[in-house]
């Protein structure tokens, strides 16, 4: 009886990895091996393969803010890497009732095994290498990449864009993941320099009504009568009243993901 183990020297993609076979044969002659490297490339008959490269990685999942200004990023996984292809997210800074002074806004890497932290560029931050920072904006908008590197070396680079809502109105995400990872879970609007909400309505492609709410704060979470709605795009009609009494409707889209 053979006793069939092996080992590897790297988990990072873009990377060669070398697989080494252990297997003890117990001097059998008969021996045949085949390799399947799933998205590594083709396979391989040796005993010792050729090292494999991956290349893939999956999509990331994008953050959307709360109502107390913090965002999440996309999301960073072991073994991923590229710039993140996410939604673009945006929202506005809040200001002391008194001194007009924006707060800053609290942002970090949504990642559980990042070592080393670097972000570009270095402006409008509180700190470029750790998961958490502070945003202080200066009127412009700032894309920022954020280099991760884990205990391997593995390098994952993210993105977050940072754009600030310069004037009064609202805000509502363009995607949002309800998958109960704790992040983005909800679709819900945020209204800046407005009066109040009238109502927020959620409908499928169909024009069935899946969400309605006139209480400030409360969402979509993606679901109907208990039941999780496919992945796809929904439209949403919102009404607020503006600080002047005047009743705004708006329409659009957003994305459920996965």
């Amino acid at each position: 009886m053979e006793l069939l183990l092996f080992s590897w020297d790297s988990i990072c993609i873009n990377r060669p990895v070398l697989f080494r076979n252990l297997s003890n044969e117990n001097g059998s002659a008969s021996v045949q091996y085949n390799w399947t490297f799933n998205d590594g490339g083709p396979g391989s008959t040796l005993k010792d393969p050729l090292p494999v490269t991956y290349t893939n990685y999956r999509k990331c999942r994008c953050g959307v803010a709360n109502d107390k200004p913090r965002l999440r990023s996309p999301g960073a996984n072991n073994n991923e890497t590229g710039e993140s292809k996410c939604p673009q997210t945006r929202y506005s800074l809040q200001k002391h009732h008194r001194t007009g002074r924006e707060f800053p806004s609290f942002i970090h890497v949504r990642d559980g095994i990042g070592a080393i932290y670097n972000w570009t560029p270095k402006v409008q931050l509180s700190s470029y290498n750790t998961q958490y920072t502070e945003f202080f904006a200066t009127g412009n908008d700032v894309q920022y990449m954020i280099d991760i590197t884990d205990k391997n070396t593995c390098i994952t680079t993210d993105t977050i864009l940072m754009q600030i809502l310069k004037k009064p109105g609202f805000y509502l995400p363009t995607a949002f993941t309800p998958n109960g990872d704790g992040l983005n879970e909800v679709a819900r609007p945020y209204l800046i320099g407005m009066k109040s909400l009238k109502s927020f309505s959620v409908f499928n492609r169909w024009g069935n009504l899946l969400f309605f709410s006139t209480k400030y704060g409360e969402g979509w979470n993606g679901k109907y009568k208990g039941q999780e709605q496919a992945v796809g795009v929904y439209i949403w009609i919102l009404e607020f009243y503006n600080n002047d009494g005047k009743l705004i409707t708006e329409k659009g889209s957003i994305t459920l993901i996965r």
